[in-house]
């Protein structure tokens, strides 16, 4: 479902707000006895966020062994690192990569 900056929703919206901000990390959810708001976060806060995730979902797959790296492919190396910079770059484009599928199984 797609959301509204700055508009209240009902109470019975809540949950569903909060799975679409598992991947809407800017914004905050405010929550009133009457609604919830959805409203943009502060950017360095974002960047802080996106850097804290990056800590716990990429570097402990990054810092693997050697003897892991030996069994990708080629393609899943080349995809690892787009992955990587992508992680990499995100503080700044405020964007969190998706997670190649083969590295979630």
């Amino acid at each position: 479902m797609k959301y509204e900056i700055e508009k209240r929703y009902p109470l019975t919206e809540l949950e569903s707000i909060r799975e679409w901000w598992k991947t809407h990390r800017q914004y905050d959810i405010n929550e009133y006895e009457d609604g919830v708001e959805i409203v943009r976060r502060d950017t360095e806060i974002v960047a802080d966020d996106i850097r804290e995730r990056r800590k716990s979902e990429c570097f402990p797959i990054i810092n693997r062994g050697q003897l892991w790296y030996n069994k990708l492919t080629e393609a899943q190396k080349s995809e690892l690192d787009a992955w990587y910079q992508a992680w990499l770059d995100a503080p700044e484009t405020l964007t969190e990569p998706e997670t190649p599928a083969w590295l979630k199984e």
